[in-house]
């Protein structure tokens, strides 16, 4: 079993990371176009790595109710959180998305979803990580943008915090490997719906050098990113 701080660690880091991907990305494609590419590429890679550990007996057992869990994980994490996180990232500064995705909101859903109980003597502690927060950010009153940027950030997030606690309704015999490849198998479906019914082209006309490099490490780190988080939660 890896370690447990290790992976949170390991994790917090990929998600920073794909704030540099993302803006790498947007030298040459529009959201839409990134998150569909960003997906549909780790999902490839997710049946290439994880694909053995799969049989048609396994899939056959799965239940209608199962598949809505993995499609509307999917929807959540990647047609609304990586998408207005995306949207975020390319309007404010990475500062105030850090600060905004950092808030502890995943346990008031959690009080909400799983009835989950809040130990009172955590209320300080809490307090205090938001005052640290504003400090690892940098975040000024002067750099604190409060118009669309900072609601898609908020919108991302609600959909990442709500598709990370739904992992608890996959079936039991569903490893990591089953999960993190099912999920990215529905993650690239929204984005491309957003892009046939703007009347976008699904590849830009021009790819630059940085934009490949963002597009090959953020879809290598989605994969990474996402077995570690299902582990997590």
């Amino acid at each position: 079993i890896p370690d447990f701080k290790k992976c949170r660690g390991t994790s917090a880091f990929l998600f920073v990371l794909m704030g540099v991907w993302i803006r790498m990305m947007n030298r040459s494609f529009n959201t839409p176009q990134q998150v569909f590419w960003r997906m549909l590429i780790a999902s490839g890679l997710a049946w290439i790595v994880f694909g053995r550990f799969f049989s048609t007996r396994l899939l056959a057992k799965l239940t209608r109710r199962d598949w809505s869990i993995y499609a509307l994980r999917a929807a959540l994490n990647y047609g609304v959180g990586v998408i207005f996180f995306t949207i975020a990232i390319n309007r404010i500064n990475l500062s105030t998305v850090s600060f905004v995705s950092a808030l502890p909101i995943i346990g008031v859903l959690a009080m909400i979803m799983f009835k989950e109980k809040f130990d009172r003597r955590a209320v300080p502690f809490v307090i205090i990580s938001v005052f640290g927060l504003v400090l690892t950010t940098g975040l000024t009153l002067h750099k604190l943008d409060v118009g669309f940027g900072s609601i898609a950030a908020l919108i991302g997030t609600l959909g990442f915090d709500i598709s990370w606690l739904m992992v608890r309704y996959h079936p039991k015999k569903m490893t990591n490997f089953h999960n993190t490849t099912l999920m990215l198998s529905f993650a690239w479906i929204i984005p491309l719906a957003i892009i046939l019914v703007t009347g976008d082209t699904i590849l830009p006309s021009s790819i630059s050098q940085t934009a490949l490099i963002g597009l090959i490490a953020s879809a290598i780190l989605n994969v990474a990113g996402l077995f570690i988080l299902n582990y997590i939660f």
